[in-house]
């Protein structure tokens, strides 16, 4: 299984993509996906919502949001995956830890910015940004992982059942 440390070419190339994101109806629902340097996925993982309860808000206090995000979703889904990308990339601040000790440099994409640039990366991986920027648009997949999650719940919602007609008065006269 290639890994950083074994430097392959470009083309060879696997990116990760991170992203937990809130819906207060819901509660935090993360994925990960992973994809070539061309952008085709090799590996997608997403979670069940986590609804933090009451005394776990008052428990964590402030940080109960980033310990969701990143502790509880973001490194359960990137120790899931069979795959290890060569740079795992992230739309938010708190998912910069997760990729740990031996893993991937973790580059924070500002997609709010004109252009999507790479915060908090080594100079090594911040050229293999630009290089992978030339070839595809790096904040897109993000937009693939929102899609996925939002299919899943699609999927995994109840089915409204219909509500049984009572038999109408013709019905028993026939």
């Amino acid at each position: 299984m290639p890994t950083a440390t074994d430097n392959p070419p470009l083309s060879q190339k696997i990116l990760g993509y991170l992203l937990v994101e809130h819906d207060p109806q819901v509660g935090f629902i993360g994925g990960y996906l992973l994809v070539t340097s061309r952008g085709r996925p090799l590996e997608f993982h997403c979670t069940a919502p986590v609804q933090p309860t009451r005394a776990q808000e008052i428990l964590f206090g402030a940080t109960l949001e980033s310990y969701v995000r990143s502790e509880l979703i973001g490194a359960a889904l990137v120790q899931k995956a069979k795959l290890r990308p060569d740079v795992l990339f992230v739309a938010e601040p708190s998912l910069l830890s997760v990729s740990g000790e031996g893993n991937p440099s973790t580059v924070l994409l500002s997609l709010n910015e004109p252009d999507v640039s790479p915060f908090g990366a080594q100079p090594e991986t911040l050229l293999l940004c630009e290089s992978l920027a030339q070839q595809l648009d790096l904040a897109e997949p993000f937009e693939r992982i929102r899609e996925a999650i939002r299919e899943a719940q699609r999927l995994s919602a109840p089915v409204p059942q219909p509500i049984p007609q009572a038999p109408s008065s013709d019905a028993q006269a026939a």
